[in-house]
């Protein structure tokens, strides 16, 4: 895991900006790790107060309006910080641009130098299917570097903590078990190795999960029973199957883990996105840790199955290592 040297808050003033800034200070624990916070003003927002700008006043302008707007959004991140965090404003960079969110925070990723992003999956109108149709599944495809989604727990009776209780640290915060999803791909030892940073920071437990694919226990039950009918034994292949992928972690773990953490390997079989948020529900976990790529390296074919659908619908937060290169 590179060292975190800088983290970013994307804040959009909802009921889960405590949540976003609780997590950033717990990836950015020594002092001298800055968070920036970043508010987007939207292109379309802006785009509209021209489109009815004849409508009002003659000494109505629409760029003045929009400088309002930025003074106003600066004067309430400052505001927010000295709630949250007195203590700590100096490790706080606060900016606002004006754009289309998406394409404004993977700016600010390069230009800040990011290591790693912190936002919410939900935006202010809290339309999960319009954020993370749009700005918050374009950042997770894009982002050079890994990004942390606070989830929408309010579903799963987890309601995220108001304004009104910024002063406190989130429950979500406090992370003591974390799964983290490998699936024997290039990927999966510093998928490891990060989740392994992580457990050490926070003393938790690490819980790796694999899953049999039960399309694939299909394709070869179908193969197998067209040659010889009924000699296909489910059980027999499932504990074959099972037990060579627990030898498999294992030596990875003991590769990639250090030995002082606490760990545990769970193998399941079944539908692979399901059966990672079951095992982060029976685990009680608080942070799932994956990669955007699978073993066929296809972002796209793998965000538009498991790993998106384990972004839409984890009740905890989702890190997405979004990992590019082979380890």
């Amino acid at each position: 895991m590179e060292k975190i040297n800088k983290v970013l808050a994307c804040i959009d003033f909802s009921d889960y900006t405590a949540e976003v800034i609780a997590h950033s200070r717990i990836f950015a624990q020594e002092m001298d790790m800055g968070i920036v916070l970043l508010n987007v003003i939207n292109n379309r927002d802006v785009d509209a107060f021209k489109s009815v700008s004849s409508f009002f006043p003659a000494d109505f302008n629409v760029e003045d309006h929009v400088e309002k707007i930025r003074t106003v959004r600066h004067r309430q991140l400052a505001e927010l910080v000295m709630r949250v965090c007195p203590t700590e404003k100096a490790r706080f960079i606060t900016g606002i641009r004006i754009g289309v969110p998406y394409e404004q925070i993977l700016k600010c990723i390069e230009s800040e130098n990011i290591d790693l992003v912190v936002m919410a999956n939900k935006g202010r109108n809290n339309l999960v299917g319009t954020l993370f149709g749009s700005n918050a599944e374009k950042v997770f495809r894009h982002s050079p570097v890994p990004v942390l989604s606070v989830r929408d727990r309010a579903r799963f009776s987890r309601k995220p903590n108001s304004d009104r209780q910024t002063q406190k640290t989130p429950a979500a915060a406090n992370i003591q078990r974390l799964v983290a999803a490998i699936d024997f791909s290039t990927y999966s030892p510093e998928i490891l190795q990060y989740a392994a940073e992580i457990a050490i920071r926070s003393h938790a437990e690490l819980i790796v999960v694999n899953v049999i694919n039960i399309r694939s226990v299909d394709a070869v039950r179908n193969a197998i029973d067209h040659d010889h009918p009924g000699s296909f034994l489910m059980d027999k292949f499932l504990g074959d199957e099972t037990a060579k992928r627990e030898t498999r972690a294992a030596e990875l773990l003991k590769k990639w883990v250090p030995e002082d953490v606490s760990s545990r390997i769970i193998i399941k079989c079944g539908t692979p996105f399901k059966e990672i948020l079951t095992t982060v529900d029976d685990a009680k976990a608080e942070l799932l840790v994956l990669n955007s790529k699978g073993r066929t390296n296809l972002s796209e074919y793998l965000f538009g199955t498991t790993a998106e659908k384990a972004f839409r619908h984890c009740p905890v937060p989702v890190l997405s290592l979004n990992l590019r290169n082979s380890v």
